[in-house]
């Protein structure tokens, strides 16, 4: 074996080119034993060591002038050692490439190949010297990466990995270094899948070799990065977290591998819209770079983008446009190295935010400036930008579109799409967004026959994609929820054209989500009709809950693991366990494939026909499908005897604003009951997904079910209003008299319509009553959570130790700081009372523990309520894991740390009718980005309930109880679930003693399956 490299000069240079560098071991090989001709070629070689030594150690790094004079000491004394020269060289070329000059270390680089290939040619070359020409051939094919020249950059890779199989053999760890470089080569000029195939070959060789442990997680992040962009999250999450492990490992944790792994996780974790995951990881990655790369640099400016992303994601416009600001501001004189797409990047977001703040002219010219200063700061950036690019454009076409622009917006898609059909395949959701986008122009273009001829054949691209099984594509909701927005485009092309099946069917798969899912789980269940089987979907379930909560709590730990050594055992100790419930999930799902072959089928989206669906139907009863497109709302209302639609033409982003703009004033009505709602904005929704000629259609229609995904599904459609509002905002009487949908329909939602004929409710009359924790006297919750995305810590962290790590137990001195529900206890009696069941069990107070309700037979109830806190997976402390508040024991432990969590509720067994959540966001959707009612939704459909009764947002205690108890009482005198609700909701609208804003009585939504 030969010294692969100069280490410390190739380790450095790694940090300006890391996205295509080789890099090299922490620690150099030793010297090969050259003889030197004469003493002053020893000098000579001993200076060389010693600045290679120095260039190694940024803080020491020798001045651009030193080493131009110690190459002209080497070339007057005639170049005594051709390696050495390249060394130097080395260091000449990197030196000037981090000052953006890479015409003049090109020259660099060519002369020292020159001198190198001399030596070769004389009698007594050694393999050592031949290698330095392999280190010159990457560094000059990183330098044509860098200057847009990828194919004669991909010639010279091919090149040194010949060199070096030739001298190192087939398993030569650089030679699959280089391979990794070849698949970054062939990603960045447009060859999505070919990319992957290297990556597969050749990051496992590199994996078990310590010499290039700075280029597996580098080019891991590429690897990660293609696997995003061909829509394969779990595969993409899988590389993240196993770069992650051998960064914190081998790395130290400013080390630049240490944050590309850190970045690259958290980016993975938003593609994936596990967002408070993903902020963990971030901000811990932000601080080490801004520690050990300063406030100026393009580390930072990476995280801070990425934190940016989460924030908007998560509604919290503030916090985004000062990350993004933090991340322009950190890129202004820096050199953007591997990540010459970033100033980009960032301009795509600031546009997207423009949008969400302001969706009237003036937003979309914000969004639109920005987009173009995007495209502008890529000039030159060469094929590297090209997928970042192309995603400006394509924004830019949105915008253009919707302010009526539709010929310039064609342009803009085709010309990204001149990329996009050559680097990816069909079904990258970059690619699809692309052409669903350029069918809709086409269809405003009046265009419609071509828009649908290029919709559908997008459109099965999409559903083989969605419908495929296979390994890594346990959860369909994840690529559902990419897909999204283009199935709301296909509706809309489809309908256009005259396809109504085609509009029906794309309308069940954009509002196809992680409770749809779950709905969809437990219809195969009822359809399989075998103990077995159900006992084997049981079995998957449970593993699949266990596995995604040990996979939550590694993340978390490994994103601590850099500067808590406690943090950095649990990850390791977390292993064993993570294996043991993947293996388990893998053999649950191939007992119940034995078992049941269809069920792999059955359990992925499958929609229905139209007369599927309509024979469902109940007379008087609507299922509501809005779809959101870019720039109109298409509603198809489907009753038992039609199916029928109605256009608005209001764009994307003004429905997202409007919504937001409900929001806001939902929480002013929480600090302040008597505060203004804003009718307008409620009034502005209503309309696009209820306009006054589809209501005439409807005619006897008295409840509505909605089905649908995105912003909209965030609000209760109670709240919407019909009626141009009439009076002053903040007036009792006006808000009285405002014509919110409540008014004139019984609302629910539907998940999806089921694959089977709905079971028949059993004869379980019994009830539960669970709540009214003994907490502390008073309490501002969101002060004591307030502090740090993992606010609710284990004791030992809390005293800032590292001997003990329970980052996974809530902290029960926390929770007894919650105020107490006084209410909540006479709520629970009052709702058995009005059952009179016979068989009552009441869980409060002192009784209402996790243990206690574990332990409980809740088979037994068909009526379960639980009245408490519900806290949202970013309060809990739990990396996403939204729980219910319970009296929290003197010492918490795994079984009973006083949260009833997701993971904790799904492996209950219910055989309720329907469970009353009346807890403050029990129904919340941050994880999805909005795409609405999972969490602890999601987790009592899967262990059994048939209805639920979930809050959207913080419930006054009061109208809690009166909103619950009424409508158990309107549903106990024979009302549907439906009018109940509607009923009881109504009456705390009337009732004078209660103030009639909205946050008070609309928070409760109703979820049937």
């Amino acid at each position: 074996m030969v010294r692969r490299q100069m280490a410390g000069v190739m380790a450095a240079g790694a940090m300006l080119l890391g996205a295509t560098g080789v890099g090299a071991a922490d620690k150099a090989p030793p010297k090969p034993a050259l003889q030197p001709a004469k003493a002053s070629d020893a000098a000579l070689k001993a200076k060389v060591a010693d600045m290679a030594a120095r260039y190694a150690t940024p803080d020491k790094r020798p001045k651009l002038d030193e080493i131009v004079a110690l190459k002209a000491e080497l070339e007057a004394a005639g170049i005594p050692d051709a390696a050495d020269y390249a060394d130097l060289s080395l260091i000449h070329a990197y030196t000037l490439a981090f000052a953006r000059d890479f015409d003049t270390a090109l020259t660099v680089v060519a002369k020292a190949e020159d001198v190198v290939k001399t030596a070769m040619s004389r009698p007594g070359a050694t393999p050592l010297t031949e290698s330095k020409l392999g280190d010159l051939y990457l560094l000059h094919a990183q330098l044509l990466d860098q200057k847009g020249l990828l194919d004669d950059g991909l010639a010279l890779k091919r090149e040194a990995r010949a060199l070096y199989l030739r001298l190192e053999g087939p398993e030569s760890p650089m030679g699959a270094t280089i391979l990794s470089q070849i698949a970054f080569s062939t990603l960045a000029g447009g060859n999505l899948t070919e990319a992957i195939n290297l990556y597969d070959q050749a990051l496992p060789r590199m994996a078990v070799n310590d010499g290039v442990v700075r280029p597996y997680v580098t080019q891991s992040a590429n690897y990660a990065l293609a696997l995003r962009l061909a829509g394969e999250y779990e595969r993409a999450l899988r590389v993240s977290r196993d770069a992650l492990d051998v960064a914190r490992v081998k790395m130290p944790a400013g080390h630049l591998g240490t944050l590309t792994a850190m970045n690259t996780m958290g980016a993975t974790l938003i593609d994936m819209g596990r967002l408070t995951e993903a902020e963990v990881v971030l901000r811990e990655g932000f601080d080490l770079a801004t520690k050990h790369r300063g406030a100026k640099s393009i580390d930072t400016a990476g995280f801070a983008y990425r934190l940016g992303q989460v924030s908007r994601l998560s509604g919290d416009e503030a916090a985004a446009l000062t990350f993004f600001n933090t991340a322009l501001a950190a890129m202004e004189g820096v050199s953007s190295g591997p990540n010459p797409d970033l100033p980009g990047l960032v301009r795509l977001e600031l546009a997207r935010l423009c949008g969400d703040a302001a969706a009237d002219k003036a937003g979309l010219i914000c969004a639109e400036t920005h987009l173009r200063a995007g495209v502008s700061a890529l000039e030159g950036a060469g094929k590297t930008a090209d997928t970042t690019r192309s995603r400006l454009k394509v924004e830019l076409a949105r915008v253009r579109l919707i302010r009526g622009a539709p010929a310039e917006a064609l342009t803009l898609t085709d010309e990204a799409l001149v990329y996009y059909r050559v680097a990816m395949p069909p079904a990258a959701p970059d690619r699809v967004n692309a052409e669903m986008l350029r069918a809709l122009i086409l269809v405003r273009l009046g265009r419609t026959a071509d828009a649908f001829e290029q919709a559908r054949a997008t459109e099965a691209v999409m559903t083989a994609r969605l419908l495929e099984g296979g390994a890594e594509r346990n959860e369909p909701s994840e690529i559902a929820n990419a897909y999204s927005l283009n199935y709301a485009r296909y509706g809309h092309i489809a309908l256009a054209a005259g396809y109504r099946d085609e509009a029906f069917r794309a309308a069940q798969l954009a509002a196809f989500s992680e409770v749809a899912a779950t709905a969809q789980a437990l219809a195969v269940r009822a359809m399989l009709n075998d103990p077995r089987a159900t006992g084997l979907l049981s079995r998957l379930q449970a593993a699949e809950r266990r596995y995604h909560k040990l996979d939550r709590d590694r993340t978390y730990a490994l994103s601590k693991s850099a500067s808590n050594p406690a943090a950095a055992r649990v990850a390791e100790a977390l292993i064993p366990d993570i294996n043991a419930a993947a293996a388990e999930l893998v053999a649950a799902r191939e007992a119940l494939k034995a078992l049941s072959p269809v069920y792999e089928t059955l359990r992925r989206p499958r929609p229905q026909s139209i007369e599927e669906a309509r024979a469902g139907l109940s007379p008087g009863q609507a299922v509501l499908m809005p779809l959101v497109a870019d720039d109109a709302v298409l509603t198809l209302a489907l009753t038992r005897d039609a199916l029928l639609s109605d256009t608005v033409a209001i764009s994307q982003i003004v429905v997202g604003q409007k919504v937001h703009q409900v929001r806001l004033s939902l929480e002013a009505g929480l600090r302040n009951p008597d505060a203004a709602f804003d009718r307008q904005a409620g009034y502005v929704l209503g309309v696009a997904v209820l306009p006054p000629s589809l209501r005439q259609k409807l005619g006897g229609v008295k409840a509505v079910q909605v089905m649908g995904a995105g912003p909209l599904m965030t609000l209760p459609f109670s709240l919407l209003v019909l009626d141009p509002p009439k009076g002053r905002d903040e007036d009792p009487a006006a808000l009285r008299g405002t014509a919110f949908l409540i008014k004139r329909y019984a609302v629910s939602v539907r998940p999806v319509f089921s694959v089977a004929a709905r079971t028949e409710s059993l004869a379980v009359k019994g009830f539960a009553g669970i709540g009214a924790p003994l907490l502390g006297p008073s309490g501002d919750l969101l002060a004591d959570l307030r502090g740090s995305p993992y606010a609710l810590r284990g004791e030992s962290e809390a005293r800032g130790g590292d001997d003990d790590y329970r980052g996974n137990l809530a902290d029960v001195t926390v929770l007894k700081t919650l105020p107490s529900l006084p209410e909540a206890a006479q709520e629970l009696s009052t709702m058995a009372a009005i059952l009179k069941s016979g068989k009552t069990l009441l869980l409060v107070g002192k009784d209402a523990t996790e243990a206690r309700v574990k332990a409980a037979a809740l088979t037994d109830y068909g009526v379960i309520a639980f009245a408490t806190h519900g806290l949202i997976g970013s309060e809990t402390g739990r990396v996403g894991e939204p729980a219910l508040v319970l009296t929290p024991p003197e010492v918490a432990s795994e079984a009973d740390d006083g949260l009833l969590t997701a993971t904790e509720v799904s492996l209950l067994r219910l055989n309720a009718e329907w469970v009353i959540l009346s807890a403050c966001n029990t129904g919340s959707a941050r994880e999805t980005g909005g795409a609405g009612y999972s969490g602890l939704a999601q987790a009592f459909m899967q262990a059994g309930a048939r209805n639920l009764l979930v809050s959207l947002w913080p419930v006054r205690d009061d109208a809690a109880a009166k909103l619950s108890v009424g409508t158990l009482k309107a549903n106990a005198a024979g009302l549907s679930k439906p009018e109940a609700l509607r009923k009881a909701t109504l009456d705390l609208l009337k009732d004078k003693n209660v103030p009639p804003h909205p946050a008070l009585w609309a928070p409760f939504s109703l979820i049937s399956r």
